[in-house]
């Protein structure tokens, strides 16, 4: 393939976050490769390395931009409900929703390990900060026993809807004769938010 120099070096990073994003949504993370975006975007792999430092870097990228998503749709959910108790509800089932609509996406955050080199830059903890945040200031609002540890009171909770949804995506549910996750998740969140208060 011959060199191209046709982008800025901000139109080209848009350009491969676009392609990889793109891949990732229609086929799974399983099936992206850096020859791949590289060949849909009509640039050589190593103008790729120029921009990125590996498909590691990229999907960082990649999982931001999912995650950006998956805020606006759980901020909108919050600010459509000011009944913290119901918004907690809502928050799963948008997350349930979000799993299943956009399964690829979603899989891309939870089931692709970087690699053990490979330094998460404070940005992108930051994002995923977020998510916690969001779900913990909701927790906090609904528990009327302030000394509770709100914190690991979030983590359960959301490890507890992730477990469903993940089972529920992967058919695991119906297995058990348990395939609605939506019942799943009311229960265990009535069950821990009876301990809040």
């Amino acid at each position: 393939m011959a060199r191209r120099s046709d982008h800025t070096r901000d139109e080209l990073t848009k350009l491969i976050l676009d392609s990889a994003f793109n891949l990732v949504s229609k086929s799974g993370y399983t099936q992206v490769s850096t020859r791949k975006i590289a060949a849909e975007i009509g640039y050589t792999v190593g103008t790729l390395y120029n921009v990125f430092t590996n498909l590691d870097d990229i999907f960082i990228h990649v999982n931001a931009r999912i995650i950006d998503m998956l805020l606006n749709r759980l901020k909108a959910v919050i600010d459509q409900e000011a009944v913290p108790e119901k918004s907690i509800y809502l928050l799963a089932e948008e997350y349930l929703k979000f799993s299943r609509e956009d399964y690829n996406l979603w899989n891309i955050l939870f089931e692709y390990r970087f690699s053990n080199k490979q330094i998460l830059p404070n940005w992108y903890t930051n994002k995923i900060a977020e998510l916690f945040d969001l779900l913990e200031g909701v927790i906090s609002d609904i528990a009327s026993n302030k000394t509770s540890d709100i914190k690991s009171t979030t983590a359960i909770i959301w490890a507890g809807i992730h477990g469903i949804c993940s089972l529920g995506t992967k058919g695991k549910l119906a297995r058990i004769k348990l395939d609605n996750p939506e019942v799943l998740v009311k229960q265990f969140i009535n069950g821990v938010i009876a301990n809040l208060n």
